[in-house]
């Protein structure tokens, strides 16, 4: 079976991929970007003061992804991602030269290996086409700098109600970030906890189109970082037409 859907990253939408469904039901995927070397930008020196900043290219040199779903018919799944992210001329601290030694920059470097697992537990059904489904993740990212060097550890939650050929979902996730090394800017060793909160509607077979879904999601992020720097929030409006083939 090969399909097509969205990619979980900053920067690429989309990917291609292969399934298999084993007479249990149980479905291995494996997906790629269908754009490598497309990206984001991102500052170019994000500690630069009291100048305009320039912006830079982040590019998706790598990527994969590997899931097993509904595992012997159970809806458990287990999902794993591989990004290599690289960040054109990174000029991260060289503003800062004249307090910051030449290693001490070399250690803001962001261009990055990606791997994150994740674990969604079977639903619960609550009675009156109500579910509630729970997961857990674990992010590990190997920066060219230690000092943007992370683990990551996280759970979400999701409770999901259907009708007809909608579905209705709420989401919360929430977690803690610890990074490696001190960040010489800050004279600080970063940590944090994340956040997220959506809600949405997905609606199957639009229009009478088979094999296709329409969906529409609103997301609240928040990023909270013993370095107030590094403090973001973020809401987000997305929509999204699904098509399986």
């Amino acid at each position: 079976e090969i399909y097509q859907c969205d990619w979980s990253s900053d920067v690429c939408s989309s990917d291609l991929g292969i399934r298999y469904t084993f007479s249990d039901k149980t479905r291995l995927s494996v997906s790629i970007p269908l754009f490598l070397g497309t990206g984001g930008k991102v500052w170019q020196d994000p500690y630069l003061i009291n100048q305009d900043r320039k912006t830079t290219n982040a590019k998706l040199d790598a990527a994969i992804g590997f899931s097993i779903d509904n595992i012997w018919g159970s809806f458990a799944s287990i999902d794993y991602v591989y990004q290599d992210l690289s960040i054109k001329n990174d000029e991260a601290g060289e503003s800062l030269k004249s307090r910051l030694t030449s290693t001490e920059i070399e250690q803001l470097r962001r261009g990055n290996k990606y791997h994150r697992t994740s674990l969604s537990l079977p639903s619960v059904a609550l009675g009156n086409s109500f579910y509630l489904i729970g997961g857990a993740n674990y992010t590990d990212t190997n920066a060219l700098g230690d000092a943007n060097s992370f683990t990551a550890k996280g759970f979400d939650l999701t409770l999901a109600y259907e009708k007809n050929n909608f579905e209705f979902f709420a989401y919360i996730s929430a977690g803690e970030k610890k990074y490696r090394a001190v960040n010489p800017v800050f004279g600080n060793k970063r940590k944090g906890d994340f956040s997220a909160i959506a809600a949405g509607i997905s609606y199957r077979q639009p229009f009478n189109w088979q094999n296709s879904s329409l969906e529409l999601m609103v997301v609240s992020e928040s990023n909270n970082s013993n370095i107030n720097f590094y403090d973001v929030r973020d809401e987000l409006l997305t929509t999204s037409i699904n098509y399986h083939f």
